[in-house]
């Protein structure tokens, strides 16, 4: 795991294993696919597209990404008080999903990330029950200023070592009830004090597919 420690590295050595691995898509997701049936069902011309961003930055001799805590208040989010990664939904001024991430991430936390920062995109991922396709990036700051959280959209920010995410320990599994279903068992990561689970476990699940290979 060392080289996790070189941020040079890492931003040469991902896209390498993007090419030489290829994209997994469904058959990561479904490991931390809350409902594995659902990963079937396609979007259509109504579904709503978004961009999310993994920010990989140095902090303290380690590599991490931040992840948010979304406010609770919002009752007509699905996704409300759910932890994520920092990105939102597309809009025409966009003109790119990636644009689309870059905005929201400095809306959200207030890092502003240039797209030659970008080293990489993940499979997209469905979202049935908000209808949502996201597009997952990866980018890199050498150098980070402090985070600026939005205080309208993101309750609370803490940041995850990338080799915290490739480890077994991490992975865990819980009885839930949604809005969609009751007592039902879900994996996801543990990363106190916060539990991951959803779309955002599924795309950092082909994310950590992808560490293990650097």
């Amino acid at each position: 795991m060392s080289s996790f420690l070189d941020i040079d590295y890492f931003s040469k050595r991902f896209p390498e294993v993007i090419t030489e691995f290829g994209l997994k898509g469904m058959e990561s997701h479904i490991n931390m696919a809350p409902l594995p049936k659902r990963l079937i069902e396609s979007p259509t011309n109504l579904t709503r597209k978004a961009g999310v961003l993994i920010l990989v930055y140095k902090e303290h001799g380690q590599l991490k990404f931040p992840l948010i805590k979304r406010v609770s208040r919002n009752s007509r989010d699905p996704h409300s008080g759910q932890i994520s990664l920092p990105g939102g939904r597309y809009e025409e001024e966009d003109v790119s999903l990636l644009n689309t991430a870059l905005r929201e991430t400095f809306e959200e936390i207030g890092v502003n990330i240039k797209a030659d920062q970008v080293i990489g995109r993940l499979s997209d991922l469905y979202i049935p029950v908000s209808d949502n396709l996201v597009s997952p990036f990866v980018a890199i700051a050498e150098d980070l200023d402090k985070f600026k959280l939005d205080p309208n959209e993101v309750e609370d920010i803490f940041s995850v070592d990338l080799q915290n995410l490739v480890q077994d320990e991490t992975r865990q599994r819980r009885r839930l009830n949604t809005s969609y279903a009751t007592d039902f068992e879900v994996p996801g990561f543990n990363f106190q004090p916060y539990w991951i689970w959803g779309a955002t476990a599924m795309i950092l699940e082909e994310f950590s597919e992808l560490l293990k290979k650097i």
